[in-house]
């Protein structure tokens, strides 16, 4: 074959046969043979309730009420809706508004892709039952009152989560952020300070490159300041307690109370100090002190935690508490 042959072949437009066949869409579940709507999302079709839609949420009740085309493509028998959602998303919703029992109880865990599907879909549609499910659960987790802080477990008690518990709260973060949800932060924020130095935040950060765990990059420097801030004012506030020795001077009723607070701030200190601005007094803390330099330290602990909790929010450039409890 000659060289031009070779080149008309080459330059010969090729059929694209990719698409030449429609492709059938998924059954998804619900799908409830005696409804009258299908929702599409992606590559699936949910069969649902119409009525039951439009009384759940306003969005999809003004859709309905619109007049439909003549010409209108059915399935089934059934209009089509076409939505922006992910068929996982849109399966996690529907579920839970016809099948109250895909749902657990108040005090029982949730997956969080439950949680953040209910939470996107239900802000977006205006379905309060499910926003407000939703909410609910992230701020159990992370509250707004010093009070409710100190009850909250160390491991989550409301949320389950498949990947690592230590990286949970960076999906929590973006969801915060996307849905407005913006008093959970302050104490998304501490937890990943307090879970992480700073090698362990850039290899998390590496790790979740891409994917629903990666903070943006404004947030990444939100976690950095902050934590760097958190570390010097935990010193001055929350364990000054291990720093002032005149404190203690016209009260200490015995001779090795200075002693074992330096060895104590050594050890908590050095090589490297971690993040801990709001951790509760230990009883661990108590031994080898007298009872008044005991009485002191736990009293000047305390009231640095309350002092940095009212501050927490401003440590990550966010609102105070007053004004992000008003958005709830």
């Amino acid at each position: 074959m000659s060289d031009s042959a070779e080149q008309q072949c080459a330059k010969r437009p090729r059929i694209d046969t990719s698409n030449a066949l429609p492709t059938i869409p998924e059954r998804g579940d619900p799908w409830l043979d005696d409804r009258n709507i299908i929702l599409h999302a992606e590559s699936t079709q949910f069969r649902v309730h119409r009525s039951i839609l439009s009384a759940s949420s306003s969005v999809f009740r003004d859709m309905f009420s619109l007049p439909q085309p003549e010409n209108e493509n059915l399935v089934d028998g059934c209009p089509v809706v076409h939505v922006s959602d992910t068929a996982d998303n849109l399966h996690h919703v529907l579920k839970a508004l016809f099948d109250r029992s895909y749902c657990s109880v108040d005090n029982e865990s949730q997956p969080l892709a439950v949680i953040a599907a209910f939470l996107r879909l239900g802000r977006k549609y205006d379905i309060q039952q499910l926003y407000s499910e939703a909410t609910k659960r992230l701020e159990s987790e992370f509250p707004s009152t010093f009070e409710e802080f100190d009850n909250v477990a160390d491991c989550f008690s409301l949320i389950d989560y498949d990947g690592d518990d230590k990286e949970i709260s960076f999906t929590i973060i973006n969801l915060a952020r996307e849905n407005d949800v913006l008093s959970v932060l302050p104490g998304a924020f501490y937890a990943i300070c307090t879970l992480h130095d700073m090698k362990e935040f850039v290899e998390a950060m590496e790790r979740s490159e891409g994917s629903a765990t990666e903070l943006s990059v404004f947030d990444q420097r939100v976690v950095i300041k902050g934590r760097h801030s958190l570390l010097e004012r935990q010193a001055t506030e929350t364990y000054k307690w291990l720093w002032q020795e005149d404190t203690f001077a016209a009260i200490c009723t015995a001779n090795n109370c200075a002693k074992n607070r330096r060895e104590l701030l050594h050890m908590y200190w050095f090589p490297q100090v971690s993040c801990s601005a709001l951790a509760t007094w230990q009883l661990e803390w108590e031994k080898n002190y007298c009872k008044a330099c005991v009485r002191k330290s736990k009293e000047l602990h305390n009231a640095g935690r309350r002092k940095i909790w009212e501050e927490l929010p401003l440590f990550f450039g966010l609102p105070g508490w007053e004004e992000l409890t008003k958005k709830k």
